[in-house]
């Protein structure tokens, strides 16, 4: 935790406070943990490829609705319903997100939390940060500060710690656990 905040703080070494952001950080996290936990339970049933499918559908549906009720309330929805097809790069994001952002990074996410448990694949969310930063300077050509390395080091020290430290994902301790 400590190396996320270092390398978010790292650029202007203050952080705005919004009740709203934090509430909206609160809830992402609160479903993620949820998500994960559901993940852990139905593993055993149904595949990672499975698993992402039924969030994709739950996902799209939620989200049509949510596009329909908007372009409908504001007047707009058949401009906002055509929109992918009127512009094909907008359709070709759309696709490359859904498959490659989404899917393949699900599968694999569902997959870890089935052979390694959620525990330790929850420890690997600190990788976003990491990621961010690391891509940043190659992609956007930002400057990487050195607050920002010590945070990274942080975040693999956090990483590897919580892994090496965690009970083995088949052990009864974490069998136990997961059953109740």
């Amino acid at each position: 935790v400590l190396g996320v905040i270092l390398i978010v703080l790292a650029k202007g070494m203050s952080a705005s406070f919004s009740i709203s952001g934090y509430l909206f950080l609160f809830l992402a996290v609160a479903m993620a943990v949820g998500y994960s936990i559901t993940v852990r339970w139905v593993s055993d049933e149904f595949s990672s490829v499975e698993i992402t499918l039924g969030t994709n559908v739950v996902g799209f549906c939620f989200f049509l609705a949510l596009a329909c009720w908007e372009g409908l309330s504001q007047g707009n929805f058949r401009q906002m319903m055509g929109m992918p097809l009127a512009e094909p790069t907008i359709l070709l994001n759309l696709l490359v997100l859904a498959v490659v952002a989404s899917n393949v990074a699900f599968i694999f996410m569902n997959y870890s939390i089935r052979v390694i448990g959620m525990a330790r694949s929850s420890a690997f969310v600190g990788f976003n940060s990491l990621t961010a930063m690391i891509f940043g300077p190659l992609v956007l050509g930002e400057r990487l500060l050195p607050l920002q390395l010590i945070g990274a080091a942080l975040i693999i020290l956090g990483v590897t710690a919580a892994n090496y430290f965690a009970a083995p994902a088949n052990s009864p301790q974490v069998e136990e656990r997961t059953r109740s």
